[in-house]
């Protein structure tokens, strides 16, 4: 205590009044930090931080609005500055990003940049002001009407090719438009081939042809031919004893054979695992290809003396249709159970083979007359006729794109030619291309997988591909969307 005293007494008494005005600030300022209240965290930042009365008073920032043009927009204390991309050059700050990559050198890097910009690159990645006035924009700019604009021409003037992409040797096909005798497997990407009695593969990926199988009975000719969606299954119907026969690709062997029909088998259609079968005795057999007992319903057309051209399902797999020598289109329900058409309509004054759906315009179905040249778009609910036209040339087969509102046909006699059309406003047809590019009447036509690309067989034996469908448009995904 008496130390204390000594030596206090020997400090200057000025020291001594700033060492306890000092102690009364540190406690005072613990004592606030201690305290509570509603006004302790303005009080703490006075403490940290003293404000200085001459010290200017922070204006707010201001921002340039990248959809007023340029304007200024008043905006409270913010932490962050928002570029205007109205006074950018995207073009400018793309070579500004990538500046040093050229080997050529600065000069060489400036000469181009003049060249290419009729100026010289004095801007910044990021603009945060207003655009100087006068400022000339670049040639190179495009803005976002006229790249739509750009894209509809690309899409009106899409050119269709007038020769075939390839050709392939059909020897001893069979000259009868009714028969179906290829298809495009959409699961193994193969062209089954039926030439008389012996069916043939075209591996799309190789390029490589290989006999499969032959009929036991030489006379007895293949009539159609159709892949199951999901396999390498294919079914082979005959044009004599009736019967449908069920043949491996993969493994190369005959599963079974099934019967039902007294004559030919014209048509076959897949719905997973029933087959659904037309033939000239006038009669649709739905078979069960998994049981023994495969006839699951027959169903008879209104002309039963009819024979059976064309059956096909709906893309929803929610409706068959059929067509017939009389000219007559049923409308059936998928269900093999149901045995009688919901409707059934005479839109052609003769044999009907070219039947089709729309994959684009539900309940949209087309049909093409032989001996009336008619192509015609219906309503399949109502069974309205929505458009017609006469193509003047008799139609063997038709086929809807799967990407527009687009549609081919086949043609016999007299043009033998192969026509593409287009179902714009009002459902009018419109004809886009006449492909002339074989020599007799085009007997039949598939489709490839991928949608774009058509295949056909003649009787002048070619089967020529014909790429005449645009790229099907992919669907875009929410989190793509989201992104952009």
């Amino acid at each position: 205590k008496m130390d204390s005293t000594m030596s206090m007494s020997n400090t200057p008494r000025r020291s001594r009044q700033m060492g306890r005005s000092s102690l009364k600030r540190d406690t005072s300022s613990t004592k606030r930090l201690r305290s509570g209240g509603d006004d302790g965290g303005k009080r703490r930042k006075k403490s940290f931080r003293a404000q200085d009365p001459q010290e200017e008073e922070v204006k707010p920032r201001v921002f340039m609005s990248p959809t007023a043009g340029g304007s200024p927009i008043l905006k409270g204390r913010v932490s962050r500055t928002v570029p205007n991309r109205e006074a950018c050059d995207m073009e400018v700050s793309r070579v500004l990003l990538k500046e040093g990559v050229c080997t050529g050198g600065k000069e060489y890097g400036t000469a181009l940049a003049r060249t290419i910009f009729s100026q010289d690159i004095k801007g910044k990645v990021l603009t945060l002001g207003k655009t100087q006035q006068g400022t000339a924009q670049p040639p190179l700019r495009v803005t976002k009407t006229q790249a739509n604009t750009r894209r509809a021409k690309q899409i009106q003037s899409r050119i269709i090719p007038q020769v075939a992409e390839r050709v392939l040797d059909a020897p001893c096909i069979v000259d009868d438009y009714s028969h179906c005798l290829i298809d495009w497997s959409p699961w193994a990407n193969m062209l089954a081939v039926a030439l008389n009695d012996t069916l043939y593969s075209w591996d799309a990926v190789t390029g490589v042809s290989n006999e499969l199988c032959s009929l036991e009975d030489e006379a007895n000719a293949i009539s159609s031919v159709s892949w199951i969606q999901e396999g390498s299954v294919l079914a082979i119907g005959s044009s004599v004893d009736g019967t449908v026969r069920l043949f491996d690709a993969s493994q190369g062997k005959h599963l079974t054979k099934l019967s039902g029909h007294t004559d030919r088998v014209c048509t076959m259609a897949w719905n997973q695992h029933i087959l659904t079968t037309g033939g000239k005795d006038g009669t649709i057999i739905h078979h069960d290809v998994r049981v023994k007992n495969h006839i699951v319903s027959r169903l008879k057309t209104v002309h039963s003396r009819s024979e059976v051209r064309t059956v096909t399902y709906s893309p929803d797999f929610s409706y068959l249709a059929s067509s017939d020598d009389s000219g007559t289109v049923g409308i059936w329900d998928a269900s093999p159970s149901i045995s009688k058409p919901i409707r059934s309509f005479t839109p052609h004054s003769g044999a009907v083979k070219a039947l089709s759906w729309s994959p684009t315009r539900r309940h949209y179905l087309a049909t093409g007359g032989y001996q009336d040249s008619m192509l015609k778009v219906h309503k399949a609910t109502t069974c309205d006729t929505l458009t017609s036209i006469n193509t003047g040339s008799e139609i063997t087969c038709l086929r809807w794109s799967n990407a527009a509102s687009e549609l081919a046909t086949t043609h016999g006699h007299p043009s033998d030619s192969l026509r593409v059309w287009s179902l714009g406003k009002g459902d009018k047809l419109k004809e886009l291309a006449d492909i002339k590019g074989h020599n007799e009447r085009i007997l039949h036509m598939t489709l490839s997988p991928d949608g774009q690309t058509a295949v056909t067989c003649s009787a002048d034996e070619t089967i020529r591909f014909w790429k005449i469908f645009s790229e099907p448009v992919k669907s875009k995904s929410f989190v793509q969307l989201a992104i952009r």
